[in-house]
């Protein structure tokens, strides 16, 4: 067994469990930061396909050319990285959907 009563086990101890600490409290903000950044990536990523999607569906839009928007829609849901692709009213009413089973449904807005 140690024996702590040397005062240079002490120093040890003390500045062992000081550096742990220190580097505990680093490690949490540091994993805290790249976590946050990591979210404001996705959420970037994910504005940005949005505003592609709107702007590739545009024209088909105004022009009703409802089926040229389902085709749209449907081509960029089939890419591996994008799990759904939703087209809402001001009202909150699925208009297109890559999944049609929602077309018609209502959203929460406030979600």
């Amino acid at each position: 067994m140690i024996k702590f009563n040397k005062i240079g086990m002490k120093l040890i101890l003390a500045v062992s469990l000081t550096v742990i600490i220190i580097i505990s409290i680093f490690a949490y903000f540091s994993i805290k930061s790249q976590s946050e950044n990591l979210i404001s990536e996705v959420e970037r990523h994910a504005n940005q396909l949005s505003e592609t999607i709107k702007h590739s569906t545009r024209f088909d839009m105004l022009a009703n050319r409802r089926g040229h928007i389902h085709n749209i829609i449907n081509t960029i849901g089939e890419e591996k990285c994008i799990r759904n692709v939703r087209v809402l009213d001001k009202f909150g009413e699925i208009n297109y959907s890559t999944d049609e089973t929602e077309i018609g449904k209502m959203v929460d807005k406030t979600a």
